[in-house]
């Protein structure tokens, strides 16, 4: 059937209008049907988009995590690099007065004072002396208590706040001391209110308690050197209160909480006199080793949070820690964990683009567009990381080139050093070895001398004897030199049992001359016969020689010269002593007498070096050399040798008598 009879069967137009319902409800069945087609394309879609977001939010965190650990890790590093450094400058300074309390009992004056604590003479004598000490060592006080704890000798004996007379047995110092030997103690004082770090030691006189010698010493110095800034450095005691910190509003809080039998025991010793010990917000909030930990602390109304890296103190039971604020922590991983989701974004961008390019063509021109805009973003941040780069490997190879040029110079100053210890020591051999000829060398004089009139006398008995010691002395000379050589070389020397009484007469006959020419009366009472050390008896002439040739030099201006020997054995040692009526040995001379090159005679008269060769050479043989002052006036010598067990025979073969024209 043709349109036109269908027009004419319907001329109102029903046949279309017949025609156009199944077309119409064909269209909405299609319609209907794109529509479920784009529901379910549209369920993936959004369960892709839900992923993407989740795994988005995982590498945020993730990221933020990992540069948060780095960065922690890196900043403890820095740490302990400069909490190495303030632990080692509170421990010198601390170390510099730790020997200072054990000293005052060598003082015979301070055994005498606390034998006589009433002697008005003593007591201004030994506050004299502990003030003279304390200005010497820049410490705070020193001071001298009885057994009681009662202050007899201070050095602030003069001053408003002075320690004399003050009770001070309640301090654990104190009763540390009795008990141990030695004490510290770390606290603010009673008189003064200013905090200090006491060191104190027992005084013993032969083997009895007399008393116990503290010293009192500010640590304001070291907590000076702390200066305030973004970091902070404290120590806190044993019972966590805040005793040293770069912030003085901490000082003295404690961390902690102290719990009523520590504030009974505080206020007992009076350790933080007339201070209110308040609590300071102080939290650990997770910790990530034993030495380091994260913390929040309140400045204020703030509250902050810290790195804290702590490290103990050895002898003091003090802790000190160092706080890093974690802002710069937290600026890192907030900026890595941004990059992170930046690249992570653009992968989303770039798979958008595949399957865009892929499944929707029309859209090519556009997503073309929309990658070309990422990557010019992209390409701003490799140019700018470039340049940080750049700049970052600029300043490294500056840094080593710097580090190079310090190594240069290190390696340059070792070798003056190494340069300097060479001629020094090729000095000391020089004139070590003038240094010990001169003596044979005057002692052949003398000898000569004395042959020669030996021979006016028609003495031939007396002049072969003194060419056979001439010979021994000619030997010696060689043996001096070959000692000299294996004291260089360190060689060992074989002990042997040595009569003192004949190395004592060896050494005064080589200098008769010179004792009978300044008019030397010598004292050898209290020298027995059988004494016997074990040593090399040359070598130990040697040392006794040098000894009676400084005592006859001291004694140059002396109205009464007279040179005292006494040997004594006492558990298994001799000790030798050497005493002469000079001037004694002054308190500045006295620290530096085995010093090479020190010396208290004219220019040209000595070298300095006799002390220390003496020394070195008793030292070989097991014993020590010391010197110190005799109470009577003179200066005193002392040896400290092995004893030796006295050979079967009595007689002593080869004791050379001293001889004179």
């Amino acid at each position: 059937m043709s349109s036109r009879d269908n027009t004419e069967k319907y001329p109102d137009g029903g046949a279309t209008g017949a025609l156009t319902l199944p077309v119409e409800r064909d269209r909405s069945r299609s319609t209907w049907r794109g529509a479920a087609l784009q529901t379910r394309a549209a369920a993936p879609s959004l369960i892709l988009w839900a992923v993407a977001l989740g795994l988005l939010c995982a590498t945020l965190v993730l990221a933020y995590q990992w540069a948060e650990r780095t960065s922690t890790e890196v900043l403890r590093q820095r740490m302990t690099h400069r909490l190495d450094l303030y632990t080692a400058g509170l421990e010198g300074e601390l170390g510099r007065y730790d020997y200072l309390p054990a000293i005052l009992p060598l003082d015979q004056n301070v055994i005498d004072l606390l034998r006589r604590p009433d002697a008005a003479d003593l007591i201004d004598r030994v506050n004299r002396y502990l003030e003279q000490l304390n200005l010497k060592a820049q410490s705070t006080a020193i001071f001298i208590l009885d057994t009681n704890g009662d202050t007899v000798a201070a050095s602030n004996w003069n001053e408003p706040d002075s320690f004399v007379g003050m009770a001070l047995s309640y301090r654990p110092y104190f009763t540390d001391a009795l008990r141990y030997g030695s004490g510290r103690f770390y606290g603010i004082g009673t008189t003064s209110g200013q905090p200090g770090y006491y060191f104190a030691h027992v005084i013993r006189d032969k083997g009895q308690l007399l008393g116990v010698a503290a010293v009192k010493v500010s640590l304001d110095r070291v907590e000076a050197t702390w200066a305030p800034g973004s970091d902070r450095v404290f120590v806190t005691d044993a019972n966590d209160v805040v005793i040293l910190t770069s912030a003085p509003e901490w000082k003295f809080r404690a961390t902690g909480d102290l719990s009523g039998e520590t504030l009974t025991r505080l206020n007992a010793t009076r350790q933080y006199d007339r201070v209110k010990l308040e609590r300071l917000r102080f939290e650990e909030r997770r910790r990530l080793s034993d030495s380091s930990r994260l913390v929040t602390v309140a400045e204020g109304t703030d509250l902050r949070d810290f790195l804290a890296l702590s490290k103990d103190l050895a002898e003091t039971g003090w802790r000190i820690t160092m706080l890093s604020d974690l802002e710069e922590v937290r600026v890192t991983a907030r900026t890595t964990s941004s990059l992170a989701g930046l690249g992570y974004g653009c992968a989303i961008l770039l798979a958008l683009y595949l399957r865009q390019r892929r499944h929707v063509l029309r859209q090519k021109l556009a997503a073309r567009e929309d990658l070309q805009r990422a990557h010019d973003f992209l390409e701003r941040r490799v140019e700018t990381r470039t340049a940080d780069l750049l700049s970052a490997n600029t300043r490294l190879l500056q840094e080593i080139e710097e580090r190079r040029r310090a190594e240069r110079e290190l390696r340059e100053a070792l070798g003056k050093l190494v340069q300097a210890g060479k001629l020094a020591v090729l000095g000391q051999m020089a004139t070590g070895i003038t240094h010990e000829l001169n003596q044979p060398l005057a002692t052949l004089r003398l000898l000569a001398a004395n042959t020669a009139v030996f021979l006016q006398r028609a003495q031939p008995a007396q002049v072969e004897d003194n060419l056979k010691i001439m010979v021994d002395v000619i030997d010696r000379m060689g043996r001096i030199t070959g000692q000299l050589r294996t004291f260089a070389h360190k060689s060992p020397v074989p002990p042997e049992a040595v009569p003192l009484h004949r190395c004592i007469g060896n050494a005064l006959f080589l200098l008769n001359e010179q004792l009978r020419k300044f008019g030397v009366n010598v004292d050898l009472s209290e020298v027995p016969e059988d004494s016997m050390v074990v040593a090399d008896g040359h070598r130990l002439d040697q040392v006794l020689v040098n000894l009676f040739g400084n005592a006859i030099d001291a004694m140059a201006n002396a109205l009464e010269r007279r040179l005292a020997v006494m040997v004594a054995e006492q558990d298994g040692r001799v000790l030798i002593r050497v005493r002469d009526t000079g001037t004694g040995i002054s308190e500045a001379a006295s620290p530096h007498l085995f010093e090479p090159f020190f010396t208290t005679k004219q220019a040209g008269k000595g070298l300095g070096l006799g002390l220390v060769i003496s020394a070195a050479i008793v030292g070989e043989f097991g014993g020590t050399l010391r010197a110190g002052n005799v109470p009577g006036g003179g200066a005193q010598f002392i040896i400290d040798l092995p004893a030796a067990s006295p050979p079967g025979t009595t007689e002593n073969e080869g004791a050379k008598p001293c001889r004179t024209a």
